[in-house]
């Protein structure tokens, strides 16, 4: 009889306990995705025939949180123009360090480094992989694809127009990381790229060919030129 009791009073305190909300069944926990975005590796698609593959690389495709591009590791946050940057590389839009609805002055003096990853898959034909585009940086920045050097923009006004040229030829099959490794001189600092990365589908075999004549009356088709690889019959499907 004790021991019946003695249960009872278990179970009767149980009851109480999920009446008051003490004792609840497991839930699934559900996080706010505008909180966290991971930045995504694009990738560049082989290409079709007659046509080029590409991706757009540029800072502040969405927001608050760009959803391409990390600064420190952490998430970098899309933003208007501080009155000072005068560089328009539109669509593309600024980013920085810092969640604010405006340019901040609250961000670290030194240099700051923000990345995109992308990644470029071997296609069975043979074609070219560039990167194009212009940036802009407060105060000023250096350019490294995979750790290796591309280009720079000295301080302190690399946010004055045009924009800084940014060009990157032969890049091969596999993962890449792009960075910008901005120094920031004090105040409010940012970053703005608007980059395009294209794969040129090319002859076989590859034939460098100087002019369009050259290249038609040895390939009996049409040509077309492409960027630092001269004159080249589309055959990429």
């Amino acid at each position: 009889m004790k021991k019946l009791l003695t249960l009872a009073s278990v179970l009767a305190a149980l009851t109480a306990l999920t009446r008051f909300g003490l004792a609840q069944e497991p839930r699934e926990i559900r996080f706010d995705k505008a909180i966290v975005v991971q930045p995504r590796s694009q990738i560049l698609s082989c290409c079709e025939r007659g046509k080029v593959a590409q991706i757009d690389l540029s800072t502040g495709q969405g927001g608050p949180i760009d959803p391409l591009w990390k600064v420190n590791g952490g998430p970098a946050y899309a933003t208007p123009p501080f009155p000072g940057w005068t560089t328009n590389l539109g669509p593309a839009k600024w980013i920085q360090p810092v969640a604010s609805p405006l340019p901040s002055s609250n961000i670290t003096v030194g240099v700051l480094t923000y990345t995109v990853q992308f990644n470029v898959p071997k296609c069975g034909k043979l074609s070219q992989v560039r990167l194009d585009g212009k940036f802009a940086a407060d105060n000023g920045a250096k350019v490294t694809l995979d750790g290796n050097p591309v280009t720079i923009c000295p301080t302190p006004y690399c946010f004055k127009a045009p924009g800084q040229p940014l060009t990157i030829t032969g890049i091969g099959a596999g993962p890449h990381t792009l960075a910008f490794e901005v120094k920031n001189e004090g105040g409010p600092s940012g970053l703005s790229v608007n980059a395009r990365l294209t794969r040129y589908c090319l002859t076989a075999p590859p034939t460098n060919y100087s002019t369009q004549a050259e290249c038609e009356a040895d390939m009996k088709q049409t040509c077309q030129l492409y960027p630092g690889a001269g004159w080249h019959v589309v055959v990429c499907d």
